[in-house]
């Protein structure tokens, strides 16, 4: 890297090269609406579903289904005062129909223009937001790299390796690490804070100077209740 022979930032030239092969614009998230025929919905266990679902197959969907989940702490858990729903495995979900097919890939071609990929790099499955667990089996040299990036990122989850079968399975479990840490940096911020009140002469603090006093005072009382 370099201006009229004037040479900097060597560090950087792989950032340099990654950045100068982006050939086309992106966003983190899109949206839009698409006017395609309804797909087919079948649910093992309830058929091909109707629309509007009537009550008789809604019973059969309750049968197949399970009490959903919710995160509490570092655990998952059934606690129907937070979430008091039903939630069905997404292998016992298909869509399908005679125009499916084209209707999908057109919604993926969208996505993937919006998103700034190449639609070939772009995949969709449903999921399960409250599912804490993901396992992998994956050979040997990518379980070591994604060890790495998981520890390089500082990424909130456990993650090991289960030794049986081959490939061994990469085993994910997400946690509140980050979380965690945001509340030690959140506490240690009130201690400063407070630490700084107190080193504010007594006469600032009674009203008068700049208003510094005032200023952390409403921090330290609104701070309290921690962060969101």
């Amino acid at each position: 890297m370099g201006v009229r022979g004037i040479e900097y930032g060597h560090e950087h030239e792989r950032l340099e090269h990654l950045l100068r092969s982006v050939d086309r614009p992106g966003e983190y998230c899109v949206g839009g609406r698409l006017f395609t025929p309804l797909p087919r919905v079948v649910v093992d266990g309830a058929g091909e579903l109707s629309f509007p679902i009537p009550r008789a197959q809604i019973r059969s969907l309750i049968a197949a289904a399970e009490r959903a989940p919710c995160g509490k702490g570092t655990e998952t858990v059934v606690d129907r005062t937070v979430r008091d729903c039903w939630q069905i495995d997404a292998e016992q979900v298909r869509l399908t129909g005679r125009a499916w097919p084209h209707s999908f890939r057109k919604v993926m071609d969208l996505v993937a223009a919006g998103l700034g990929l190449p639609a070939e790099r772009l995949g969709a499955d449903l999921h399960n937001p409250v599912q804490r667990e993901e396992r992998f089996k994956v050979r040997k040299d990518l379980r070591k790299h994604l060890h790495r990036v998981i520890d390089r990122h500082r990424l909130d989850m456990h993650h090991v390796t289960e030794r049986t079968g081959r490939p061994y399975t990469l085993v994910c479990t997400k946690n509140r690490a980050g979380h965690e840490r945001r509340l030690e940096e959140y506490a240690e911020d009130l201690r400063r804070m407070s630490s700084l009140l107190t080193s504010i002469p007594e006469g600032e603090r009674r009203g008068g100077g700049t208003g510094r006093a005032e200023m952390l005072d409403e921090a330290l009382a609104t701070g309290g209740a921690g962060p969101g």
